[in-house]
């Protein structure tokens, strides 16, 4: 087999590998249901005035800010900026808290400075183990905000914790991350197309 067929066996078993989890997802009633379940409690969390607040470690921490650019700019289509904030944007904060505190406070001291009753917090953790989204999560389930985890398929302690939780069928830390941001597109889509209709 040449270097070329490889490569292009390689890709062809990549994207079956792709294909396969998301027929499992289309199949999955369950998990169809809670992605428009999410997007109507982020709808009315949004018109109660409230914020949606996002947070992870790594990629998950850049794939917050990439979510929360389509909520404050737009998706596809121009409508009103949607109130949501990444709390992994400000490397100033961060280190700050990480320095005078401790690394697994480095979003719950966000949260007491930002959240308010009726915001949504979201917590991105391929793992579902990282304990500063763990704490923030019990703070946002102290201090009146929904929290929302989102993990792969391994048993873990947010998913318990979380008051709603999207698991994402696999294990494979790269899948996980890429099913949840194609999710977070469908999600911001959703509350796009309520926008727009209006």
């Amino acid at each position: 087999m040449t270097m070329l067929q490889k490569d292009k066996f390689f890709l062809e078993e990549a994207l079956q590998k792709r294909k396969c989890l998301i027929d499992s997802i289309l199949r999955d009633d369950k998990f169809v249901n809670k992605i428009h379940c999410i997007s109507e409690e982020m709808i009315r969390c949004i018109e109660s005035g409230n914020k949606i607040l996002f947070c992870g470690n790594g990629g998950s921490a850049a794939d917050c800010q990439h979510i929360v650019a389509e909520f404050i700019v737009k998706l596809s289509n121009f409508r009103r900026s949607l109130p949501a904030i990444a709390l992994t944007a400000n490397n100033s904060i961060i280190t700050a808290i990480s320095n005078d505190f401790n690394y697994d406070y480095i979003f719950v001291r966000q949260l007491e400075g930002l959240a308010k009753p009726g915001d949504i917090f979201i917590g991105l953790s391929t793992s579902g183990n990282s304990q500063n989204i763990i704490n923030a999560v019990d703070y946002a389930n102290n201090n009146k905000l929904l929290s929302i985890s989102v993990t792969g398929n391994k048993l873990c302690k947010l998913s318990e914790i979380a008051q709603e939780s999207i698991i994402i069928p696999t294990s494979d830390t790269q899948l996980v991350q890429e099913i949840y941001l194609m999710s977070f597109h469908i999600i911001c889509e959703t509350i796009d197309n309520f926008y727009l209709s209006r």
